[in-house]
């Protein structure tokens, strides 16, 4: 299974827990991070309801044996669907809860990660001042330019370019993106896309899509973002060139099947 979720196959890693099902039947007192790791494939497939059944199961095993670090991520992935099934006050309790645990553990990087959820939960409320300072709070604990670092400069850069607040985009990603070593890393391509947006380079935009972010994006299995990419490509090409447009809603087509059927896209 952590094999299968290291190379991002979550449909593989799901299969794999369905094989070991009847061991853990039989091993269950034994084996104690299997509801975990259910929840946490599930996370990752995006389906909410599961991945909160069983996060609350895994996190019951971790408190019976106070696992405390398990405890937290397991909170995690309860928190992180609570937030995208709309239930937002729960969301905001098991948070804020966490918070107060890590800085009494003086543990930054769950902090930091706590506070970038809080981000997320109040950017997912519209409530965008008060996600950019949990998310900046977040940003302060991080160690620049790694990927957890990038990830939260994205959300920022992103309520920015909502805001239509374009120069503060350009100017917080400009640095990230020149230190950034590997062109064909994906959180690389998710800040790259957004800075083309604040520059208003259209045409640019539409040929990185093209020759860089959809085929990187296709080749990690990162399907949210393939569609957003293959989508943005057609609505271009919609007035000029009908023909290529019709082709990208059919690529976009095919993405939207292997995503509702938890399938790895080829084509």
């Amino acid at each position: 299974v952590i094999y299968y979720l290291k190379k991002n196959e979550f449909t593989n890693a799901l299969k794999a827990l369905h094989d070991i099902s009847e061991l853990v039947e039989i091993y269950g007192d034994k084996i104690k991070e299997y509801d975990y790791y259910q929840a946490l494939v599930h996370s990752k497939l995006n389906h909410s309801t599961l991945a909160i059944y069983f996060g609350y199961k895994a996190l019951k095993i971790f408190q019976d044996t106070s696992n405390i670090y398990r405890i937290l991520h397991a909170k995690t992935i309860i928190a992180i669907h609570l937030i995208r099934t709309g239930e937002y006050k729960a969301a905001e309790t098991i948070l804020l809860e966490m918070l107060d645990d890590a800085e009494l553990m003086q543990n930054e990087s769950e902090a930091a990660r706590t506070l970038h959820n809080l981000g997320f939960l109040y950017e997912s409320q519209k409530k965008q001042v008060k996600a950019l300072d949990y998310y900046y709070k977040s940003l302060q604990l991080k160690q620049k330019h790694t990927q957890i670092y990038s990830l939260t400069l994205r959300n920022i850069a992103q309520i920015f370019l909502e805001l239509q607040e374009f120069e503060k985009v350009v100017e917080i990603l400009k640095e990230e993106l020149l230190v950034f070593e590997n062109k064909e890393n994906t959180e690389y391509v998710k800040l790259n896309v957004l800075y083309l947006q604040a520059l208003g380079k259209e045409e640019s935009l539409i040929h990185y899509l093209i020759h860089h972010g959809l085929p990187i994006m296709k080749k990690n299995n990162q399907l949210e973002e393939a569609l957003e990419y293959v989508e943005k490509i057609a609505f271009y090409y919609k007035e000029s060139n009908l023909p290529l447009s019709n082709e990208y809603l059919r690529i976009s087509n095919n993405i939207l099947k292997s995503l509702l059927h938890n399938r790895e896209y080829n084509e």
